[in-house]
C-alpha cells in the first residue's frame, strides 16, 4: 500500500522522494519552459531574470534543485518539531507533487524563490513559542519574509501571517510587535541607501510603485485543467482540514499551536493570491501548508485502502495536469 510505505518503510521512502521529481520534471528537462517573468518582480529576481532569462535550461536545473532543497528542508522542518513522525518523507513527497502540477513553472522564477523564504520563515517562526520574548527569531521571520517580498511583491502581505500568529501564540509584548516591523524593513533600508549611494532612487522609487499601483484583471480566464485541479484540491482540503483540527484534540498544546500557524498561512496565503490574480501560480503559495496538512489527512485515515486512493488520484490528475500545461 502506497501511504503505508510512508509509514513504515524507511529505503523505499527515499527511493520514491528521489525518482518522482525527476519524473514529474522530466518534459522541462527535454525542452525547458521560458523563463518566467510577471508583473510582480522585484528588485532581486530582476537581477537574476537578467542573467538567466536566455538560459532555459540551466534556470530548469537550477530550478529543480531548489525545489528538492524545499522539500528535504520542509520535511525536515515537519519532524523536527513532531508534526509528523520522524521516520517519514510523506511532507516532502506532497510538496514534490504539488509544486510540479504546472510545466510551465518547473523553472526559474520570483515566487519559486519567495517559496524558499517562506519555508525559512516557518522554520525560525516555529522557534518562536518554545523560547521567551525570541526577539532573534521574530527578527529573523520578518527579516527573511521581506527578503521574499523583494523577488515577489505580493508577498509582503505574509506579514500579516506573522502578526496573526503572534496571536496564536499569546504574544502580546509590544517589544515582539515592533522587533517584527524593523525586521521587516531592514533590507529596504539597505536597498534604499544602496540606490542612494549610486544615485538610482528615484528612478527605483517610481519601478517599485509601479508594482502597487498595478491592478489585476478581476475576473482572470483560467485553463479548464487549472479549474478542474483546484476544485480537486478544494473537495479534498475540506476532510484534510477537518482530520487536522481532529489530530489537535489527541496532541499536546505546542503540537495545536503550531497546526494553527500552518493553517494561518494556507488562509493568508489567499491575499497576495487574490491580488496576483493568477490561480495557476497557486502551488508557489498553498504548497507549503497542504503538504503537512494532507500528510495528516493519508495518515489520519483508517482504512489505508481509502487513503491510497485519493492520493493516486492526486497523483494522476496531477500527471495529467502536467500533461495539458506541457503540450
Amino acid at each position: 500500500m502506497f501511504v503505508n510505505i510512508f509509514k513504515k518503510h524507511y529505503i523505499p521512502q527515499l527511493l520514491i522522494i528521489g525518482i518522482t521529481p525527476v519524473i514529474l520534471w522530466i518534459a522541462a528537462f527535454v525542452k525547458p519552459p521560458a523563463v518566467i517573468e510577471t508583473n510582480f518582480d522585484m528588485l532581486l529576481y530582476a537581477y537574476i531574470y537578467s542573467v538567466l532569462g536566455q538560459l532555459p535550461l540551466l534556470a530548469t536545473i537550477i530550478a529543480f534543485v531548489i525545489m528538492l532543497l524545499n522539500g528535504i528542508l520542509l520535511n525536515y522542518i515537519f519532524t523536527s518539531n513532531k508534526l509528523v513522525q520522524k521516520t517519514t518523507y510523506m511532507p516532502a513527497f506532497m510538496y514534490y507533487l504539488l509544486s510540479s502540477s504546472n510545466y510551465q513553472f518547473m523553472t526559474m522564477s520570483s515566487m519559486l524563490l519567495m517559496n524558499s523564504c517562506l519555508i525559512l520563515a516557518l522554520w525560525f517562526f516555529f522557534r518562536i513559542y518554545s523560547k521567551k520574548e525570541s526577539v532573534e527569531d521574530i527578527f529573523s521571520t520578518s527579516l527573511i519574509v521581506a527578503i521574499g517580498s523583494m523577488f515577489y511583491a505580493p508577498s509582503m502581505l505574509f506579514l500579516l501571517w506573522i502578526w496573526i500568529g503572534f496571536f496564536i501564540y499569546k504574544a502580546y509584548s509590544l517589544r515582539q510587535w515592533l522587533v517584527s516591523i524593523f525586521g521587516f524593513i531592514t533590507p529596504f533600508v539597505f536597498a534604499i541607501v544602496y540606490y542612494y549611494l549610486t544615485d538610482q532612487v528615484m528612478e527605483q522609487a517610481n519601478w517599485f510603485i509601479d508594482k502597487f499601483v498595478l491592478l489585476p484583471q478581476l475576473y482572470p480566464i483560467e485553463e479548464p485543467i487549472h479549474v478542474v485541479y483546484l476544485a480537486g484540491l478544494g473537495l479534498l482540503l475540506i476532510p484534510a482540514l477537518f482530520y487536522v483540527r481532529s489530530s489537535k484534540i489527541d496532541r499536546n498544546i505546542i503540537y495545536g499551536k503550531k497546526c494553527s500557524i500552518l493553517n494561518d498561512l494556507l488562509f493568508v496565503s489567499l491575499l497576495p493570491l487574490s491580488y496576483a490574480m493568477s490561480f495557476s501560480e497557486f502551488s508557489a503559495f498553498y504548497s507549503i501548508p497542504l503538504s503537512f496538512i494532507l500528510t495528516i489527512f493519508f495518515f489520519s485515515k483508517r482504512k489505508l485502502l481509502y487513503s491510497n486512493i485519493v492520493l493516486l488520484l492526486l497523483i494522476f490528475i496531477t500527471g495529467i495536469k502536467i500533461y495539458f500545461t506541457f503540450i
